[in-house]
């Protein structure tokens, strides 16, 4: 079954949308990656989700081979794979870096004059650590009530949050920067009259320089997408969760800000080049798995706004900084 989309003005609409979200799936990992990398930590993301996510990524992998896509979109899913195993392998390493730092530090106060105390002390971190062990948590309940009230207390606590936002902006403007320059550049590299939309080094993610493009049912790559969709979905629930423990301490909120961009993007690159009801049903796994995947990353985004007094409350340093 196949059909027939005609080449109009919206084509190119399509065409940009898919580029910027192409550029957004080439950097959406970064963030996260060096979050962990600076904190050296990854317990602020939910190994269930990168795992389900691998499974997405691998179906979308397997879908792409089976429909002999431009080697650039298979090369991409597997560069997808490799960032999701980059991820696993930082939470795990890092896990196992404080477990060695922790017994470490257990062995020297064995030693010391203040033994029993600092065993007890150094013998708590390794559990607290499998949750946030870059994390200094200070509610101020130790606090008088009126300190808590006082005008001084609210104004440092604005004060802290503000610079606490405020910390992630050159990084924000930077990556929306990149997002912008390979989109862009894509996009007009695809419009060129020149290009050949079948070579492999040119890859135009929705849209085409050729006058009409054929859509082919294909009973696999429909699997593939289903597959796919509902990895997607079904991997931010236990990150969901997780963020209700660690008050989303660790975790990247560009990761989430350009996995919505990316999605918001695609769906749009499918809808701009057509409408038809055939059309909306070969796409419509993929339309569900990014349209859902929206809805619940801005789950994400509300979390990261209802902790905000948390994280700005807690002293986040590099573990290499710490005592």
């Amino acid at each position: 079954m196949s059909f027939a989309i005609e080449s109009t003005s919206s084509e190119s609409i399509s065409s940009l949308m898919g580029w910027i979200s192409f550029a957004c799936w080439l950097l959406v990992y970064t963030p996260q990656i060096y979050e962990n990398y600076l904190y050296k930590s990854g317990e602020g993301v939910s190994v269930s989700f990168i795992v389900i996510w691998m499974i997405g990524d691998l179906a979308n992998l397997f879908g792409a081979v089976k429909q002999h896509l431009l080697q650039t979109m298979i090369i991409l899913s597997m560069y997808y794979t490799l960032c999701d195993l980059v991820l696993l392998l930082q939470i795990f390493h890092y896990r196992r870096y404080h477990q060695l730092k922790a017994a470490r530090n257990v062995s020297l106060s064995v030693g010391s004059e203040t033994g029993n105390v600092g065993v007890d002390h150094v013998a708590s971190e390794p559990a607290e650590a499998e949750t946030s062990p870059l994390l200094s948590r200070h509610d101020g309940s130790d606090q008088p009530e009126n300190t808590k009230l006082s005008s001084k207390y609210l104004s440092n606590r604005v004060y802290r949050a503000l610079k606490y936002c405020s910390q992630g902006l050159p990084s924000y403007f930077a990556v929306y920067g990149v997002i912008l320059f390979i989109g862009l550049l894509g996009w007009s590299i695809s419009q060129n009259p020149r290009s050949d939309p079948q070579d492999p080094k040119t890859p135009p993610p929705a849209g085409g320089s050729s006058d009409e493009v054929t859509e082919i049912w294909d009973t696999t790559a429909q699997i593939m997408g289903w597959i796919s969709a509902f990895a997607y979905l079904s991997s931010r629930i236990p990150q969901i969760f997780k963020n209700q423990v660690t008050k989303c301490h660790g975790l990247s909120l560009l990761f989430f800000l350009v996995g919505i961009t990316g999605n918001l993007t695609y769906v749009a690159s499918i809808l701009t080049v057509d409408r038809s009801p055939e059309h909306i049903l070969i796409n419509l796994s993929w339309l569900i798995g990014s349209g859902g995947t929206i809805f619940l990353d801005l789950i994400v985004l509300y979390q990261f706004w209802s902790y905000r007094h948390e994280r700005a409350d807690s002293s986040i340093i590099p573990q290499e900084d710490a005592s």
